[in-house]
């Protein structure tokens, strides 16, 4: 064969993470009323959370905000499910620990 070797790369979710982050990022800073920017590290990987394997996870306590998402999960959601995401974990990189009020700033971000 002319080239034995098929290169296989793993998903990679990140610039379209990077594209959501940007669009929604300055709504929900305001929802949030954040008040300094913050740096954001974005990075792929298996989230595992309460056990579950999840979408995405946030570290908040880290410089700059480390985000990590599974983009093998990711390929499966639907704009709006990945625009909803990005904007929770945002609301938890601008400081929102509690998961409901994350979900509630998303909602609220998504559907304007």
């Amino acid at each position: 064969p002319e080239n034995p070797v098929e290169i296989v790369e793993p998903n990679n979710c990140l610039p379209e993470v990077r594209k959501y982050v940007l669009e929604l990022a300055p709504k929900v800073a305001k929802e949030v009323g954040a008040s300094k920017p913050i740096r954001l590290e974005l990075d792929r990987g298996v989230v595992v959370k309460d056990g579950r394997e999840s979408i995405s996870a946030t570290n908040p306590d880290t410089e700059p905000v480390k985000q990590l998402y599974n983009c093998d999960i990711w390929s499966k959601l639907s704009e709006e499910q990945k625009k909803k995401v990005v904007a929770h974990e945002l609301a938890h990189a601008f400081g929102i620990r509690d998961e409901y009020k994350a979900s509630e700033v998303a909602d609220k971000v998504v559907s304007k």
